[in-house]
């Protein structure tokens, strides 16, 4: 976790990737990302990956306005429907 002044507003910035190792592509798959200190759960965020393809690897980056976060380590949680043909891209694609 960085921090950074932006304009007047201190922020800390949260950087790191994720990676579709799956061999399914989606579309607009969502995410809730878990922040972490140690084992105890400090927030959570939600994110939207547009046309997330088989290995791609996605820079996540955040601004987080809460100088007082420690993030020691994050945990990503998928939101979409496994089930549901529509969250997938045609092979291809």
């Amino acid at each position: 976790l960085k921090a950074s002044l932006e304009g007047e507003v201190l922020v800390s910035q949260l950087s790191f990737d994720i990676t579709n190792d799956s061999v399914y592509s989606y579309w607009d798959p969502s995410f809730y990302i878990e922040l972490l200190n140690g084992n105890k759960r400090v927030g959570i965020v939600r994110i939207i990956e547009k046309q997330f393809r088989s290995g791609d690897i996605r820079k996540i980056d955040l601004r987080l306005f809460n100088e007082q976060l420690q993030v020691t380590g994050v945990r990503l949680k998928p939101l979409f429907n496994v089930f549901d043909d529509g969250v997938y891209m045609p092979v291809g694609s």
